[in-house]
């Protein structure tokens, strides 16, 4: 679906027996969800679980594991925002998964503060389209 909104975007008129024209990306975008999943858990829910079982122990233990998910948060942001177009180019540019990656990698240094902001942007928008409904 991504392509065929690439193609219009592109001025193009897709047609709908073409859809089944891009299978073969198939295998190559779940491969980029397995390794955002994979990235976004190691970066963010393993410092969540351990800020969760340290409840059950020390003061100490619980402020280390605050301070770890803090990192972890922040590490998750970067890494979502250093490869959130990945799939993009999977998808348009017919990468590989690991060119995709570092594709994304490339076209965002210097921009990830740029990227921050617009989802901030987004997200307030969102909330405040939220409280007038």
């Amino acid at each position: 679906m991504l392509k065929f909104g690439l193609r219009i975007y592109d001025g193009e008129k897709p047609k709908l027996n073409e859809l089944l024209n891009y299978s073969h990306l198939f295998w190559r975008t779940i491969g980029v969800s397995l390794l955002f999943v994979l990235i976004s858990f190691i970066a963010l829910w393993i410092p969540f679980m351990i800020l969760f079982v340290s409840r059950f122990l020390s003061i100490t233990f619980q402020v280390f594991a605050l301070v770890l998910f803090f990192i972890g948060l922040i590490a998750f942001v970067y890494l979502v925002i250093k490869y959130i177009f990945s799939y993009i180019f999977v998808v348009d540019k017919n990468l590989g998964v690991v060119e995709s990656f570092k594709k994304s990698s490339e076209i965002t240094k210097g921009n990830k503060w740029h990227i921050f902001a617009f989802w901030i942007v987004l997200v307030a928008l969102n909330i405040l389209g939220l409280l007038c409904f």
